[in-house]
């Protein structure tokens, strides 16, 4: 059966990847991910290659080699400006001239993702991924408890495929996936944080939420294994998230004695996300509080917009972009560089007074009073309101 008619522009172009490849004696095929988006009509992210030919033979086919993961068999290949990340043939103690795309296929996660095409169009199946495909179903290729065993992160993939493609775990699969749940404990913190995300983020993640819950994840989880009763607690019909800040915030909101700090550190994520995270939890409050108004469309940063609007749907059912987004374009201001006074002008009018908080403090004063339209923002108008409110200096 081959595939060459509806090959989508993303494949055909890596093609010539293959066809370079096979012009120096090796073989190289599509394989994994791309293949099973490609015969789901999905769209395809990343372009995965494997390949009889090892990284060293690869840097001297292609002049451009990022050597990521030369130990494992790994390499990104620039080529055109498109990177492909290219594995040498998975294979259990057999000699580099002897692997077989088959041992290859035979040791990955699940029979979707062992899926492998030519340049020409060819498809390789041999554990039947286009049935499992075709019946929206996930199982390992051979024996589940080999494949989990070898990488426990599969268990969490597998619940990111129900996120992402609403399929359903085959029984053997996901007996297996109860059974050796506790190997988790032993996968670095931020592969699994990777996998909560995309989880997190899948379009049924409802469906992945209730299969954590009957696997029992959260005796293994970071953060969960301490509060199994987290998973409980998350509203019914959860839709997906946009960013993992996000998902923090929310568990914070559900349980207050478990920090931002602690999920943050827990999981292993950047600042940033701790930050955004709090962020989001504090304007959840404000808006708890006081609805929408000019100082809640003020502060809230833009590319968090989305985040909100779907965490404030979560907890208080309701739909409030339409009615954010009148008060945000209807704002004086929308940031503090548009004020028509800054901490040097304030510095001038009270040259006697040491510099210290007292500056930040009243210019958060005249910033909200501008916003909420109390003020205009006008240097004659602030100096006027500055006489009426003097700082106080400690």
């Amino acid at each position: 059966m081959t595939m060459t008619h509806n090959m989508p522009r993303v494949l055909k172009e890596a093609s010539t990847v293959l066809q370079m490849i096979e012009e120096h004696q090796y073989e190289a095929y599509f394989v994994g991910g791309c293949m099973r988006d490609f015969l789901l009509q999905r769209p395809i992210e990343d372009v995965d290659i494997t390949t009889s030919a090892t990284p060293e033979q690869l840097m001297k086919i292609f002049p451009d080699v990022i050597p990521v993961g030369v130990e494992h068999g790994t390499v990104i290949v620039r080529y055109e400006h498109v990177s492909y990340e290219i594995t040498t043939f998975r294979h259990e103690n057999i000699a580099i001239n002897e692997r077989l795309l088959s041992e290859d296929l035979q040791r990955r996660d699940f029979t979707i993702n062992a899926i492998a095409m030519n340049q020409h169009g060819k498809i390789i199946d041999l554990f039947n991924g286009q049935a499992d495909l075709k019946n929206s179903r996930i199982q390992t290729v051979g024996h589940a408890n080999d494949r989990f065993t070898e990488d426990p992160l599969r268990i969490l993939r597998a619940i990111r495929f129900v996120s992402q493609l609403n399929f359903t775990i085959e029984r053997a699969t996901l007996e297996a996936m109860k059974d050796l749940k506790h190997l988790l404990k032993s996968v670095a913190v931020e592969r699994i944080t990777n996998e909560l995300r995309l989880i997190f983020q899948g379009e049924y993640v409802q469906s992945a939420i209730e299969l954590m819950k009957e696997v029992k994840l959260q005796k293994v989880l970071p953060v969960f294994q301490e509060v199994p009763s987290l998973l409980d607690k998350l509203p019914k019909n959860t839709t997906s998230f946009v960013t993992v800040a996000e998902v923090i915030a929310l568990f914070h909101y559900i349980d207050r004695n478990i920090s931002i700090t602690t999920w943050t550190k827990k999981w292993k994520l950047p600042n940033k996300t701790k930050q955004s995270a709090t962020s989001l939890v504090t304007l959840l409050d404000y808006y708890l509080q006081y609805g929408v108004n000019n100082w809640l469309a003020y502060q809230l940063p833009k590319n968090e917009q989305p985040s909100f609007f779907h965490l404030i749907g979560l907890v208080c059912h309701s739909d409030i972009k339409e009615e954010f987004m009148k008060v945000y374009h209807n704002l004086p201001v929308t940031s503090r560089v548009q004020l028509e006074f800054n901490g040097s002008d304030l510095q001038n009018i009270f040259r006697d007074y040491p510099r210290g908080r007292w500056i930040s403090e009243t210019l958060t004063e005249i910033e909200y009073d501008i916003v909420m339209g109390k003020l205009t923002n006008s240097k004659n108008a602030i100096k006027e309101w500055i006489k009426c409110h003097p700082p106080e200096v400690n």
